[in-house]
């Protein structure tokens, strides 16, 4: 794209903008949401700070944490609000597309090289390992549809199918399905949420709150003190293994989030491979390596056998989002040429 572009990731806890024009995203600013009124106070700032550059941006592309209508969104976990019309005429900009943070992510998977993956193989050799590392990166076209599936401060899902013009991404709100069980403790712990929050989501367990959550839970149950409180204690405290209820529940975590990832291959027909995003994964990829991750992904039964097959990846790119984001923004102005 010869003019430029603005590219933004919105979460709940930081908006990440960056510009681009031709030759991938620029350096990428990050915001904390907590720190600005509304998206257009933090979009202001970061064209200011980069005014010398931005010139007048033709496109933007704008994804958020959160589910998207008819041009129109706002944080799940955030007071923000978003309008594709109001952005469009606040900042003069005229092509604008705002979606689902996920499925800007999904329309990036065939854009990750190899050095952005890292296979979860699991320690069960009989779980299945999946296929090898693809060379050269994934190939959606010939591998079937695509699952991303991110904990982060939120849990965002969303599915990649390659057939057709250009491939289509179907996006959801998958994280706020229930949670699901396979044993007596879990269902001890599903319990005790459900007593604290009534209806007790995938997200509740499987993000930077779940953690949270299931260690509240985990500690409750041993008749512990909940000594810790927030999710960066209690995975660092479960890689050091300094407390045995952060360990349990970083295992419950992992397991967790296997269990979803299957079901959510199964939902979507996903034979091509499910990627997990967000930020927590990375920071703790020895403990998922040797958790029941895999284990818990095939354990569906008659149709064990049909995600044995299935690789599952974590993916290590640093910020993934803006790789769907600039092919969302380049066939938003090639549409409207």
């Amino acid at each position: 794209m010869a003019s430029t572009v603005v590219l933004a990731d919105i979460g709940g806890t930081n908006a990440r903008f960056a510009l681009a024009g031709g030759g991938g995203a620029g350096e990428v600013a990050r915001f904390a949401v907590a720190d600005y009124a509304s998206f257009d106070d933090a979009m202001d700032r970061f064209l200011q700070m980069r005014r010398a550059v931005a010139g007048r941006p033709i496109a933007a592309a704008i994804a958020i944490a959160g589910p998207v209508s008819r041009g129109a969104g706002s944080l799940t976990n955030s007071h923000w609000r978003f309008s594709e019309a109001d952005i469009s005429e606040r900042f003069g900009i005229p092509n604008v597309r705002l979606l689902n943070d996920f499925e800007a992510l999904a329309w990036g998977l065939p854009l990750l090289r190899p050095e952005h993956l890292t296979r979860i193989v699991g320690r069960h050799p009989a779980a299945g390992y999946g296929a090898v590392r693809p060379p050269g990166g994934p190939t959606p076209g010939s591998n079937g549809r695509l699952v991303a599936v991110g904990p982060g401060t939120g849990l965002g899902v969303a599915c990649l199918d390659p057939d057709g013009g250009g491939g289509m991404v179907i996006a959801s709100e998958g994280g706020h399905v229930n949670a699901p069980s396979w044993s007596a403790r879990i269902d001890a712990i599903i319990d005790w949420l459900r007593s604290d929050l009534g209806h007790v989501s995938v997200e509740r367990m499987v993000s930077g709150q779940g953690l949270e959550n299931t260690y509240r839970a985990v500690a409750a149950l041993e008749g512990k003190p909940a000594r810790l409180q927030d999710a960066a204690a209690i995975t660092g405290a479960a890689l050091d293994r300094s407390d045995p209820v952060a360990v349990e529940t970083v295992d419950i975590f992992c397991a967790m989030l296997g269990e979803i990832a299957g079901n959510y291959a199964l939902t979507f027909g996903a034979s091509g491979g499910v990627y997990i995003a967000g930020g927590i994964a990375p920071r703790i990829i020895d403990l998922l390596q040797a958790s029941e991750f895999r284990e818990r992904f095939v354990a569906k039964g008659r149709f064990r056998t049909w995600l044995e097959p299935v690789p599952t990846w974590l993916v290590l790119h640093p910020n993934p989002t803006f790789l769907g984001l600039e092919a969302v923004a380049s066939r938003a102005v090639v549409e409207n040429l």
